[in-house]
């Protein structure tokens, strides 16, 4: 499976997760987790808002992110200036829409991969 593919399903999964247990507007969500990639093991950065009452939201996926980025409250920012944010700081990002609601629900706004790669710039624990 691609890693782009891999990191959308955890994200849409974290997602799920912070919709059942949602306000009804704006439950900001964020969590690390480790995710793995082929041998590798590389930081995933996952943050978000879910809507409980009208149940969609959307959810920022970063992989392998610089220190920068731990502190940063992504949701929320236009598509090109989450890009200009995360361009040469990670491997990968997408920016998630989720409407729960409906089926076949997940639109990819933003997407962004790294031409280099990246070891882990840290362990998750």
């Amino acid at each position: 499976m691609h890693v782009i593919e891999q990191i959308k399903q955890v994200a849409v999964a974290m997602f799920s997760s912070a919709l059942s247990v949602a306000p009804d507007h704006d439950g900001y969500f964020r969590a690390m987790i480790p995710f793995k990639l082929g041998n590798e093991t590389k930081p995933l950065l996952l943050q978000g808002t879910a809507h409980g009452k009208i149940e969609d939201g959307h959810v920022v996926a970063i992989l392998n992110p610089e220190h920068s980025l731990l502190d940063r409250r992504l949701t929320g920012c236009s598509r090109a200036v989450l890009k200009d944010i995360v361009t040469n700081k990670c491997d990968a990002a997408l920016d998630i829409w989720v409407d729960a609601y409906r089926e076949n629900g997940v639109t990819v706004m933003t997407r962004y991969r790294s031409r280099n790669p990246q070891p882990a710039k840290f362990c998750v624990t």
